[in-house]
């Protein structure tokens, strides 16, 4: 998905038409309902302008109009929006369970649904899950329609999100620890030919952050950071309201972030080396792998006298019971996180970092966790840090995203200039 192209003046005859009816639409979409006066108002152009750009957008039948702004004097003008005109989907491939949202093209959920379960790593068998989600997207839209609550054939993009890095060049997956043959399917060439729709591939954590984004709903937050810790730690990076990618497409990767010296010979193979030791499953191994070499914990008791039942849950509650072995654990993923996330501040300088996943899920997670974490970075930096706080979006900020970015995907092709303020 590329930027939206960014003007400070518009141009002249024909391509400065396009260019108005651009802005417009966009400008539009991000602050409907809203009359003519008020568009030509908000953008600084004349209003023969914004009329002969919204004419033209009527005709092709992306506005709608709601009815009349409430004045005390005078004419009361047309409120217009954009038209609900078809719906995408995103689907989500980074949790348990396949997870599938349809949107409308004015961000609003139409349906959700959560598919079978993917079982992970080598048990992947590419071609059984590529006919198994087909089928499941099948059934999906079907019972949508069924419904009434898509017109049939309007369908017009799917977005997967996917726990590893796409290339920018062939948008293909580079690598996938957790799902290893999933980076055998080409998924733009075999989704594509089933639903003749365009396909997008976007990394999981990329889409919860601009689905947490969307979520803020803050016009004046241009610059943020999403950090997803559960099976694994990834980042997305937003910049100028933008999703951040990097030359290869490889940006965010921080669970291969390497904090010191002596790791520096780190071999990566199924997971980096932050979330070997700082992920909520890499917390739970290291507590397995201790108390197998004689470590007593309270760890023990939580789950039952069972090593193989041991969660990262126990460990929380036995390191909130003052455990020490249990301690220890968090608050070296504690240590190791504040490190990466200075580093990030320090590099990207953003407005606010979010950190979501499954460790907001966990017991007393705010007080054992989040809040040593802000106390070690205020008190390492002498200058103004960003707000550091837990996700307010839920497990369906990475579905919800990935449909706002075939949204996106969408616009950019016919609408790619806007003006921001």
């Amino acid at each position: 998905m590329n930027d939206f192209f960014k003007i400070s003046r518009t141009l002249s005859s024909k391509f400065q038409n396009e260019i108005n009816i651009s802005i417009v639409f966009n400008y539009l979409r991000e602050n409907g309902p809203i009359s003519r006066t008020k568009i030509s108002k908000g953008l600084g152009l004349s209003a023969p302008s914004v009329s002969k750009a919204i004419n033209n957008l009527e005709r092709k039948g992306y506005i709608l109009e709601i009815g009349q702004e409430k004045t005390s004097v005078g004419v009361r003008p047309k409120l217009l929006r954009i038209d609900n005109k078809g719906y995408v989907i995103g689907v989500d491939l980074g949790k348990r369970k396949i997870k599938i949202a349809l949107v409308n093209l004015y961000d609003g959920f139409i349906f959700k649904y959560d598919g079978f379960e993917v079982p992970s790593n080598i048990e992947v068998d590419d071609k059984k899950i590529t006919k198994d989600m087909i089928s499941l997207l099948k059934s999906v839209i079907t019972r949508a329609e069924n419904k009434k609550l898509v017109e049939r054939g309007n369908l017009k993009a799917i977005c997967f999100a996917v726990s590893a890095p796409v290339s920018r060049k062939t948008k293909k997956i580079v690598d996938i620890p957790l799902y290893g043959n999933y980076r055998k399917i080409d998924f733009v060439d075999v989704f594509g030919k089933v639903f003749d729709v365009p396909i997008i591939v976007e990394n999981d954590v990329n889409c919860s952050a601009f689905g947490e984004k969307k979520v803020i709903n803050d016009k004046d937050l241009s610059d943020m950071i999403f950090i997803e810790i559960s099976r694994g730690i990834g980042s997305g990076i937003i910049l100028n309201g933008r999703i951040f990618k990097g030359s290869y497409g490889t940006s965010g990767e921080i669970g291969n972030s390497i904090v010191n010296t002596s790791n520096l010979d780190f071999k990566f193979r199924n997971k980096g080396f932050l979330e070997k030791y700082a992920s909520v499953e890499g917390m739970k191994k290291n507590a397995i792998r201790g108390i197998t070499n004689g470590k007593k914990s309270l760890i023990t008791d939580l789950a039952g006298g069972d090593l193989k039942k041991i969660e990262t849950r126990d460990v929380f509650l036995a390191a909130i019971k003052k455990d020490k072995f249990a301690k220890k654990i968090v608050d070296s993923a504690v240590d190791l996180l504040s490190i990466v996330i200075l580093n990030l501040i320090l590099i990207i300088n953003p407005q606010l970092v979010v950190i979501g996943g499954d460790i907001c899920k966990l017991p007393e997670s705010q007080k054992i966790f989040l809040d040593p974490i802000i106390r070690k970075i205020k008190n390492t930096f002498t200058f103004d840090v960003p707000e550091l706080r837990f996700s307010q979006t839920n497990e369906d900020a990475g579905v919800f995203g990935a449909s706002l970015i075939a949204i996106e995907h969408l616009i950019l092709e016919e609408f790619p200039f806007k003006i921001n303020f």
